[in-house]
């Protein structure tokens, strides 16, 4: 079985004023990452990649500091970012935007990359560090919703849109490739 976990980032301290990717996590955020950590042994993890994105990085982290591995940052992982001033505020809009970007995947709605694309590129880091672990246990990637759901999509044929509003901050998501299916690993939130 091709087995990747997909780890949402956990809750960042949103700045409008800076780059999304420079967003650190907020104390509640690095709380359930630790939450999230204590899920992580049963699932056999031998490799951590991440986005290079502070939000990842910091949740990445934890994990990796909970099962004693190194992390990997891979761009390919990186969402359709928000640079200083581009972020929405108000939170109906940004999802709309998100459900036109999801419901247009062949369309750029976000940030210069249509949806099938950025679920490209994320398939193409996937299938890379993939061959890396080589059978030997589950890669373990730790990135953001938007393209998360957009390679999931792809992946099991599910509506992006769903998956991505079904996501929590952090989340956890087991993913057989073969199987073309996924299911979320619970763990408590504060």
């Amino acid at each position: 079985m091709q087995q990747v976990i997909l780890v949402r980032h956990a809750e960042p301290q949103i700045d409008i004023d800076q780059p999304a990717s420079e967003w650190p996590l907020t104390p509640r955020g690095t709380a359930n990452a630790q939450s999230l950590a204590g899920a992580m042994p049963a699932l056999g993890a031998v490799r951590i990649v991440a986005s290079p994105e502070r939000k990842a990085l910091e949740t990445a982290h934890v994990l990796a500091g909970a099962l004693g591995l190194p992390v990997v940052q891979d761009d390919r992982f990186s969402e359709q970012g928000a640079e200083a001033g581009q972020f929405l505020t108000d939170y109906a809009e940004f999802r709309a935007l998100v459900r036109h970007h999801f419901d247009h995947p062949d369309e750029v709605v976000l940030r210069q990359e249509s949806s099938n694309d950025a679920g490209a590129r994320f398939g193409a880091g996937v299938a890379e560090h993939h061959k890396a672990v080589a059978g030997d246990g589950a890669l373990v990637i730790v990135s953001h919703g938007r393209i998360m759901a957009s390679w999931l999509a792809t992946v099991t044929g599910a509506d992006a849109g769903d998956i991505w509003t079904g996501f929590r901050l952090p989340d956890l998501i087991e993913v057989d490739v073969e199987g073309r299916a996924y299911r979320t690993v619970d763990f408590p939130l504060a």
